[in-house]
């Protein structure tokens, strides 16, 4: 299995997460993660879909030690009998997490992958789309051209239902 294979995987497994991620990588790098065929990703077995992330987290832990050995040591840790530890009010609790409304979600977005994004949609929906966005936004997506869509269509499916427009 090659490294493209084992990226694509990766990436895949990041669910809503991974748009930040590919919003970063060249053209020619999406390129060549959208040359991979799907079916060759939904052929392999568990067994090496496991081995491919347990190798991903291996290296992230080994990278992550080697970054702590040259790292300064941690602070030391403030023990609960120590007079200087208070528990946090009930008005210093953290709020709760909340979904992100559509619009939010929207407006997270790279305008490179809401320019492809609305190339693929109809009028209706371009326009709720585009009505979500401050005005330099609106404008940055409306200047990109989009000719070929350089995202896969269960990439563009799944952020249609992330944003509510199936």
């Amino acid at each position: 299995m090659n490294d493209l294979i084992k990226a694509r995987i990766i990436i895949e497994l990041l669910d809503d997460r991974k748009y930040s991620v590919l919003s970063s990588f060249t053209d020619s790098e999406l390129a060549k993660l959208n040359n991979i065929d799907l079916e060759e990703l939904s052929g392999l077995s568990s067994a090496q879909i496991n081995g491919v992330i347990a190798e991903f987290l291996s290296d992230i832990e080994l990278r992550i030690s080697a970054k702590t050995i040259d790292s300064e040591p941690e602070p030391p840790k403030i023990e609960k009998s120590d007079s200087s530890y208070r528990k946090k009010s009930s008005r210093e609790k953290e709020a709760p997490i909340t979904e992100p409304s559509v619009t939010e979600k929207i407006q997270q977005q790279p305008i490179q992958l809401l320019a492809c994004l609305i190339h693929q949609l109809d009028d209706d929906k371009k326009e709720f789309i585009l009505s979500n966005l401050n005005e330099d936004k609106m404008n940055e997506v409306n200047s990109i051209s989009v000719e070929n869509t350089p995202i896969s269509a269960q990439v563009i499916n799944i952020l249609k239902k992330e944003l509510d427009l199936v």
